[in-house]
């Protein structure tokens, strides 16, 4: 039935649709091909500008998936806001540009930031170099609020369910699976980063131009780079809005100032925040020389004045490419470090794993030594129990105490020396006894703890397996071990897995399991000292008989002693007649554990081959990343080079007038 019920739902899940946000404005596909016209419909009716805004943002989270495949190309390019609207994909400076466009037919004042962002490929205490993510600052009622649509459209998932996997899925009720790395946008709009003021941006923003971070007082990167906040995923909710108010003014200018200008400037103020981050102020070099070439004359009859123009606009033309050649060095450095933390990450869940993978296997054996014993045990066992009753015979049914006669006369010295013996024998006899009874009982004991500590085993194990399938999707979610919610997990982990296992092993280290059938095989031993010592108090008895006159009392007490022999022996196989189910229970809990167990072994090794199939992807986006970076900077030298070519033209043309 359970199958059956996960199935339906499986399949209903296919035919379901999800609940719409009431705030997300329906408006057909061809209106919204224009922004003008986008915001109108979306606007319409709405009075306040915080209600606009609410709009604009539910419906770019909602309607406008995170382009993958530009993503994956590391193209930064400006996409036009048309193409957007029409293909409804975006990277994150689209999705800023897009709310912005939106903003400005609203009239709602707003800007794009461009920025640093802490995000899954981040690890603590890494250093940034590209500041390639935006967000927007949006004025309301007289103050400005930060709003991040990308990060609130939805998130990347990298891993798909094959069509069997969803069979599989199901019909294993959720054990099995079939998964291909096949990265993908999931739109699930929320509104985290909506209408948030700058301290709890400041966990995992950082923007380049300081004006955009809405706090008193300003931080730098370095600052940045050293919280943990973000790390710890404890974003500040609790500050209110106290930005410095003394940077009104620019930001106020910054709202008016012109597209090319902005870009100019925040390629500066993007150096100045952070000396690693070179391709901004090589850009705005280079645009203002374009800016300059624009408005040069080359036809003007102030010779000497158009050539020092010529010369300011080269000298701008050779910043910008001593700025990317030094931007290709700082991203090699950054390669670098990638590189290394990626090799880190896969040491560390490789030293780890074998730890877990490793203790898992001597439980994995310890289970198969339990299945033995309770297999053997129980042989051993029979035959124990049938050779007490075959020497409980033997010596029950021993006539040569009644075949001996009583002597003539009374032999003082040999009685004495008989009597004397009897006694150390019936001592020897009550001491064995007394083993018997101590190591039956301690086998009880020994028994009873293997079966709660099986118990716990069981129940931690399970927990621990649920925690490494956690990691596992933890880690399908491309976190990895430098990351807090895996370094939680897998900390605790790694402490309690010792423990658990240790539930296995007795005090001395050695496995409970065989510390109780190495002590059932020396109480053999003792039932044969018991067996040896009553028939050497036989024979005694019988010479103690030859050298006495006839007396009932040697009669009496012989036959005492027989019978509480045969007493114990049946008390005894009694008591062993239990061990029987102590042995099947070895055999059952050992039995139900082992899968059990291999399924939590299977589940690291899943996990490390996901963490290896990760840090495969990494090393792949880390070259990648260099490469189409590298390339951008060839790009950008490339018209650089261009602009000069023609600036060295002009000069040539105005020096021949």
């Amino acid at each position: 039935m359970k199958v059956l019920a996960l199935i339906f739902l499986l399949f209903f899940s296919f035919f379901s649709f999800t609940q719409t946000d009431k705030s997300n404005r329906y408006i057909p596909y061809f209106q919204t091909l224009k922004s003008n016209k986008l915001a109108y419909h979306l606007t319409k009716n709405i009075e306040t500008d915080s209600e606009k805004v609410v709009a604009i943002h539910s419906w770019i989270t909602h309607n406008i998936e995170f382009d993958i495949n530009r993503w994956l190309s590391f193209n930064y390019s400006q996409t036009p806001i048309k193409k957007i609207l029409f293909k409804r994909k975006a990277i994150s400076t689209d999705y800023s540009r897009l709310f912005n466009e939106l903003c400005k037919y609203s009239n709602i004042p707003s800007v794009s930031i461009q920025g640093y962002v802490k995000n899954e490929y981040v690890d603590y205490l890494d250093k940034f170099y590209l500041d390639k993510q935006s967000w927007n600052a949006v004025k309301l009622n007289n103050s400005w609020y930060l709003i991040d649509a990308c990060m609130d459209a939805g998130k990347i998932e990298y891993y798909k369910r094959t069509f069997a996997g969803y069979f599989i899925f199901a019909f294993s009720l959720g054990t099995s699976d079939r998964l291909v790395y096949k990265p993908h946008f999931s739109n699930k709009s929320t509104k985290i980063y909506f209408c948030k003021n700058g301290y709890f941006f400041k966990t995992d923003h950082f923007p380049s131009n300081p004006i955009w971070q809405l706090t008193n007082p300003t931080t730098s990167l370095n600052q940045f780079e050293l919280d943990s906040s973000a790390y710890f995923e404890k974003f500040d909710t609790l500050s209110k809005n106290k930005s410095n108010d003394d940077l009104t003014v620019k930001r106020d200018k910054y709202l008016i100032t012109k597209e090319i200008d902005k870009e100019i400037s925040e390629g500066y103020e993007s150096f100045e925040t952070n000396k690693r981050n070179n391709f901004g102020i090589s850009k705005s070099y280079y645009l203002q020389a374009l800016k300059q070439s624009q408005n040069l004359n080359i036809g003007s009859e102030n010779k000497e004045q158009t050539l020092k123009e010529c010369d300011s606009i080269k000298k701008l033309l050779f910043k910008s490419k001593i700025h990317s050649d030094t931007n290709i060095y700082f991203l090699k450095n950054q390669k670098s470090d990638l590189i290394i933390n990626n090799l880190k990450k896969k040491e560390l869940i490789s030293k780890q794993n074998k730890i877990l993978i490793s203790s898992t296997d001597k439980s994995i054996k310890l289970l198969n030594s339990g299945l033995k014993i309770g297999i053997v045990g129980k042989i051993n066992l029979k035959s124990t129990q049938q050779k007490n009753k075959i020497l409980k015979r033997k010596i029950v049914k021993n006539k040569q105490f009644k075949k001996t006669s009583f002597g003539k006369k009374t032999n003082i010295t040999d009685s004495t020396l008989y009597m004397n013996r009897i006694k150390l024998y019936s001592d020897s006899i009550k001491i064995t006894e007394k083993q018997i009874e101590d190591k039956l009982a301690k086998l009880t004991s020994i028994h009873n703890e293997f079966v709660n500590n099986m118990t716990k085993y069981s129940i931690n194990s399970d927990l621990n397996n649920k925690t490494a399938k956690e990691l596992c999707n933890l880690r399908l979610s491309f976190s990895d071990d430098l990351d807090f919610p895996v370094r939680k997990l897998k900390d605790s982990l790694l402490v309690h897995k010792t423990k658990d296992d240790s539930l296995l092993y007795d005090s001395k280290n050695g496995a409970i399991v065989t510390y109780f059938y190495s002590e059932f095989n020396t109480i053999k031993k003792d039932f044969d000292n018991l067996y040896k010592f009553n028939l050497i108090n036989d024979i005694e008895y019988c010479k103690l008989k030859k050298s006495i006159k006839e007396s009932e009392l040697v009669n009496i007490k012989h036959k005492d002693n027989i019978n509480a022999f045969e007493k114990d022996i049946k008390s005894y196989n009694s008591i062993l007649k239990t061990f029987k189910n102590k042995f099947n229970e070895i055999f059952k809990l050992s039995k139900n554990q082992i899968e059990p167990t291999k399924k939590e072994n299977h589940t690291y090794l899943k996990e490390q081959f996901i963490e290896f199939q990760m840090n495969a992807i990494r090393s792949s986006f880390i070259n990648r990343h260099l490469k189409e970076q590298i390339k951008e900077n060839k790009d950008l030298k490339s018209k650089t080079s261009k602009l000069n070519k023609k600036i060295e033209k002009d000069i040539a043309k105005i020096k021949l007038k």
